[in-house]
């Protein structure tokens, strides 16, 4: 089934709408990681909390790269996979080229998964064993995902999946009390009445882990192995960077994100998914060209690494599709939500006029209260007074004519049936919000670039916006007028990104390896 709208704003709304009568939950595809966070966004506004969102993230590494995800990446896709094959109803947010990435079979998550509860028998010896099969690091104190600390009774842990770290105190061999606690001061916060521990890694790095991995290596690679760094390595019980490309090596056979959904899962598709699919296969196997000449570190071919492109549409095909195909509002002129762009002072006359000729109610939105206040300033002189609601869902229940609500909102759209407009701010008065981004909720202070002297070339670093790229250098440009240093970042294909030096802050050195 193929949709046309004008408007991604809309279908993230008739997403909604299609999710919250299916029995079971939807997958949307977005055509790259950037839309995959804006649909989450959106979708979110939208269904409030009847209908969960969830994001399945990208690794932010480019096919064969040198360089391993952030744990936080880690820990939130292992979380997901874990809850994915249980989950009843609800969105999953993919981008398109995250659906290549090979996985892990989902017995293999459930084996390395269970529950530590109040008042359970525990023997300590036996859960340092599972935590170190499960792939969990011995530390002296837990700061971030996949690690773990002992001091006599107690037992600090910080889960993959879980948003803080976790206390057990042990009175004997009994679980006497499960807390949450603060990583920054190392204080329990919270009691709880039980913890999950999932695998701190997407492959296994346990004994049997190791030795079928050395087998399937020696199964395809020929010369003298112990030249190999990857093989090497995984043969002492490390981890080194980049080695998920390796991941069918862990495995018999390994799995894609549509495995793990239940039976019935409808499918949306938003944009061009097709055209992303093809662009990162390309991406594939120029980067396999790329990086195949290292006699030290041969790779696996790109369709062992990675899906193939053809077994992905078969697997798609196995499912209910709804295709939206987005279109620019100069091909549905009549469906135009809002007519024309206008200056700030022009904005309270402006939509007046709009509101004398248009039959229906119309909802404002703004991305933050700061705006909205700005906003309302702005309508004051003309006598306009908006309704404030704090919800889609409120604004719907209400017959105000004219609303304001603050929403992630990019795009127009007019709906016929209730008769509504949502005009987003900066659809009005023509102006970019800020791109929708990545928030982690804790960022190692090791990663902040204080000045520039933290930087060499070729160093990985992270812009907030942009993900991963490689530091090349300063440039010094001459941008409206004005000159200034900028730090040159690369990405895919050559791709170039230019940060100016005063905006340091926006990125950081990449620690995913660490």
């Amino acid at each position: 089934m193929r949709w046309s709208l004008n408007s991604a704003s809309l279908a993230a709304l008739s997403t909604t709408q299609l999710a919250q009568r299916q029995p079971n939950p939807t997958l949307v595809i977005a055509a790259n990681e950037q839309a995959a966070y804006r649909l989450e966004q959106e979708l979110r506004f939208f269904t409030g909390t009847d209908c969960p969102v969830v994001h399945f993230p990208d690794w932010e590494t480019l096919p064969y790269d040198l360089l391993s995800p952030h744990q936080d990446i880690v820990s939130e896709r292992l979380a997901l996979l874990y809850r994915l094959p249980r989950l009843k109803s609800g969105i999953v947010v993919v981008a398109a080229d995250t659906l290549q990435q090979r996985l892990p079979p989902a017995e293999y998550i459930d084996a390395r998964s269970f529950l530590l509860r109040q008042g359970d028998q525990l023997d300590l010896h036996a859960l340092r064993a599972q935590l170190e099969t499960a792939g969990y690091n011995h530390v002296s104190e837990v700061r971030s995902h996949g690690e773990y600390a002992q001091r006599g009774a107690l037992i600090d842990l910080y889960p993959m999946g879980s948003n803080t770290a976790y206390r057990v105190e042990l009175f004997d061999d009994e679980i006497d009390s499960l807390r949450s606690i603060d990583p920054e001061t190392q204080r329990s916060v919270e009691r709880l009445p039980e913890i999950r521990i999932l695998p701190a890694r997407e492959f296994p790095l346990d004994k049997p882990g190791i030795d079928g991995f050395r087998a399937r290596y020696r199964a395809r690679f020929q010369g003298d192995l112990t030249t190999h760094r990857v093989y090497e390595d995984v043969s002492q019980g490390l981890s080194p960077p980049g080695i998920e490309a390796f991941l069918p090596l862990f495995f018999d056979t390994t799995a894609t994100l549509l495995d793990y959904l239940p039976q019935g899962c409808v499918l949306v598709e938003v944009g061009d998914v097709e055209s992303a699919l093809e662009a990162g296969q390309r991406q594939i196997e120029q980067r396999h060209e790329q990086y195949s000449g290292d006699l030290q570190r041969p790779i696996l071919p790109p369709d062992e690494a990675f899906v193939p492109v053809a077994q992905l549409h078969a697997d798609l095909a196995t499912h209910t599709r709804i295709q939206i195909q987005l279109i620019t509002e100069t091909d549905l002129p009549d469906e135009t939500a809002w007519p024309m762009r206008v200056e700030a002072e022009q904005l309270g006359s402006a939509l007046d006029r709009f509101l004398s000729e248009y039959p229906g109610r119309v909802l404002l939105t703004t991305d933050s209260a700061g705006r909205r206040e700005l906003l309302l300033e702005r309508l004051q002189p003309t006598g306009l007074r908006p309704a404030l609601f704090d919800s889609w869902d409120e604004y719907l229940k209400s017959n105000a004519r004219l609303g304001l609500c603050i929403a992630p909102l990019e795009q127009a759209f007019r709906l016929a049936e209730p008769a509504l407009s949502v005009l987003p701010e900066a659809v009005i008065l023509g102006v970019r919000p800020p791109a929708a981004r990545r928030r982690r909720a804790q960022r190692d202070a090791s990663a902040i670039l204080r000045d520039l002297t933290d930087l060499s070339v070729g160093t990985p670093i992270v812009h907030q916006d942009h993900g991963v790229g490689r530091f090349l250098g300063l440039q010094h440009m001459t941008v409206g007028g004005h000159d200034a240093e900028f730090l040159t970042l690369e990405y895919a294909e050559g791709a170039k990104l230019y940060v100016p030096v005063a905006n340091l802050h926006l990125v950081h050195r990449y620690t995913g390896a660490d």
